[in-house]
């Protein structure tokens, strides 16, 4: 099945589904605690999916985990996710892949029938293996081809002359060692445009999924490419 990035989102298109991860719907409450007023990024975020929904003319929605924000679950996460899964199922159908702040999600997914949830240890649809990556996969998931996950936020850090340092969304494209894995390993940068990230092209990069591994990885050769499409080179190069 073909893979298809697409241009200036952190989005994939393969058959008739449209995969994204890490929406982290309800995240402006943490921020408000802080002392930060950012108003919701809720009704922004559906309107750019349903955008690429329609463009793309696809048929289903994948959130490879992280759909709501706050672990344990905060008013704000169950009214805005409610709202938001009202409104996507008028346009797809939709599956999640459990994240690590996905708990509790039953209780609003009941309420849908076009909502379908699979477990923290992935689901494959045909040669794909879809996870959010802080859970090992099932063995299923290591007889695909490609495996997708999110949970990362990967970025990459840009320093100028003056020290101002800019991070920038990045697609993480890599290599299973020989024997280890599939064919190749796809992390998926995180659609909310208000998450901080791992910057994958520092010494000191500290990843955080099961998967994402130097034992299971050729993380020197991985391919880094931004989401216009910008192709960076090796990590190796670039750190």
């Amino acid at each position: 099945m073909e893979i298809e990035p697409v241009l200036d989102e952190a989005a994939l298109v393969f058959g008739k589904s449209l995969l994204v991860a890490d929406l982290h719907i309800g995240i402006e409450e943490e921020f408000r605690r802080k002392g930060y007023n950012i108003p919701s990024q809720t009704h922004r975020m559906e309107k750019r999916l349903v955008d690429l929904i329609e463009t793309h003319d696809v048929e289903r929605l994948i959130i490879l985990g992280d759909l709501k924000h706050s672990i344990i679950g905060s008013r704000q996460d169950y009214r805005e996710v409610r709202w938001f899964l009202e409104k996507m199922v008028e346009h797809v159908g939709i599956e999640l892949v459990k994240g690590n702040h996905d708990g509790g999600l039953q209780h609003l997914t009941k309420y849908f029938d076009d909502v379908k949830i699979h477990g923290p240890k992935g689901v494959r649809m045909d040669d794909v293996g879809l996870v959010h990556g802080h859970a090992h996969p099932s063995e299923d998931i290591w007889k695909s081809r490609t495996i997708i996950a999110g949970h990362e936020h990967p970025v990459v850090k840009f320093v100028d002359r003056m020290g101002m340092v800019v991070y920038m969304k990045t697609w993480l494209r890599m290599r299973f060692k020989k024997g280890l894995g599939p064919e190749e390993f796809i992390v998926v940068p995180a659609f909310n445009d208000y998450l901080g990230g791992t910057a994958v092209n520092t010494k000191d990069s500290k990843f955080l999924g099961t998967i994402i591994k130097e034992k299971y990885l050729d993380f020197k050769n991985a391919d880094l490419h931004l989401l216009d499409g910008t192709f960076l080179g090796k990590r190796k190069d670039l750190i």
